[in-house]
């Protein structure tokens, strides 16, 4: 549903908001206001699935994501298309708290990053089919044909919902009362572990995905005079890293019970990954003879970052559900705050990377300086940062 205009939508919004006089710069904060209304439902929305079910929430989320698809096909005025985005924000929000508490209901502790890739397979299986096809239709059908077909889509979920999704609430046992959430809330900031996850690997992840991946990377590209099926088939190369890892790293997660080295491996390579891509452009390699040499690059990062991000996206759930933290909310609520504050990372990406461009004067060496200070991070993640005993886990699952 929404990986059917990825190729397109940053230059859409752009066009956007140059018609409406704004600016083409104005075009991050439609991007912002999407995940901010992600970002601020997905609390509310934790705490709903573990009272009521997941079959709710699930069912409200693709109403608001297909009819913000839909009024955006209909209305280009730039505020008008800003509340269209914040809709489908909203419903986005919903249905990935509604699909996570469902899966976290149904696994158990030795499967449970294996659940979590589940996640990571609609969503990247997704993003590499339907940037792909959203790039060819957006040809024949324009782009907002292609916003109707997605809203077909957020329909279909609706259905499926309705026919097959169980509607039965979780347990009393996991419901917390209001004073136990307001306790576990504050000790979630005196939980070091919970901290460095969140400000060293799930915020910098969630700023690579928006703010490269989604929003810089096919202006970038655009701007390089790549067409736009092209652009729509580079981005599939991180969709298809992300699937193929997620399957080994989430078995190996599962099996080793240590996410620390495999989330430190996902960053280490992550930072790889945008260090190609930003030399796709550096003039000590314009003279060289091998032909395409910058798409190649950008090809290769692209793949290397999706791979090393598969390390991240489902063990990085399991190692927030193993701490401390975890034990004092329950797994759904702790796994909820975790997504609203990582959300940080993706309403802030698209300014951070933007504002490092500008002050680079839009040089694509600005990428590979991220890489940079992506490494960095994960060094300081996994320095210090202790396992879990087996007592404390065993704890926490109970």
């Amino acid at each position: 549903m929404e990986g059917l205009h990825a190729s397109f939508l940053p230059q859409y919004m752009k066009f956007i908001a140059s018609e409406s006089g704004l600016g083409a710069g104005a075009a991050s904060a439609v991007f912002m206001a999407y995940f901010a209304a992600y970002t601020l439902c997905i609390i509310p929305s934790g705490w709903f699935a573990q009272r009521r079910g997941s079959k709710p929430l699930i069912a409200a989320g693709a109403v608001l994501s297909a009819g913000g698809l839909l009024l955006l096909s209909l209305f280009r005025t730039f505020g008008l298309v800003l509340l269209f985005r914040m809709l489908s924000g909203t419903g986005g929000g919903m249905l990935f708290i509604g699909v996570q508490s469902y899966i976290l209901k149904h696994t158990t502790r030795d499967t449970r990053t294996q659940g979590g890739a589940i996640i990571v397979y609609g969503y990247n299986g997704g993003t590499l089919s339907g940037a792909a096809i959203g790039a060819m239709l957006a040809l024949y059908i324009g782009m907002k044909g292609v916003f109707v077909l997605g809203a077909a889509v957020g329909a279909t979920i609706l259905l499926y919902s309705l026919r097959y999704i169980s509607s039965a609430a979780p347990g009393p046992e996991t419901v917390a009362g209001p004073k136990a959430k307001v306790r576990g809330l504050l000790g979630v900031f005196r939980d070091i572990s919970f901290l460095k996850t969140v400000l060293l690997v799930g915020i910098p992840t969630k700023v690579i995905l928006t703010g490269v991946t989604i929003y810089a990377l096919p202006l970038i590209l655009s701007l390089r005079s790549f067409p736009q099926e092209d652009i729509g088939q580079i981005l599939m190369f991180y969709a298809a890293g992300v699937l193929i890892s997620s399957r080994y790293a989430s078995r190996l997660a599962d099996r080793l019970k240590n996410t620390r080295h495999i989330l430190f491996l996902g960053m280490f390579g992550a930072g790889i990954g945008l260090g190609l891509v930003g030399l796709m452009n550096w003039q000590v390699l314009s003279p060289s003879s091998v032909p395409f040499l910058g798409a190649l690059l950008v090809i290769t990062g692209m793949l290397v970052l999706g791979l090393s991000h598969g390390f991240i996206h489902a063990p990085i759930v399991t190692h927030i559900t193993e701490t401390r933290s975890a034990k004092a909310l329950g797994q759904a609520s702790v796994a909820s705050l975790y997504r609203f504050l990582e959300r940080l990372g993706h309403v802030t990406g698209p300014l951070i990377v933007s504002s490092v461009l500008v002050a680079m004067n839009e040089n694509t060496l600005s990428i590979s300086l991220i890489g940079i200070v992506v490494v960095a991070f994960g060094l300081v993640f996994i320095t210090g940062t202790k396992r879990i005993s087996a007592e404390q886990r065993m704890r926490v699952d109970v």
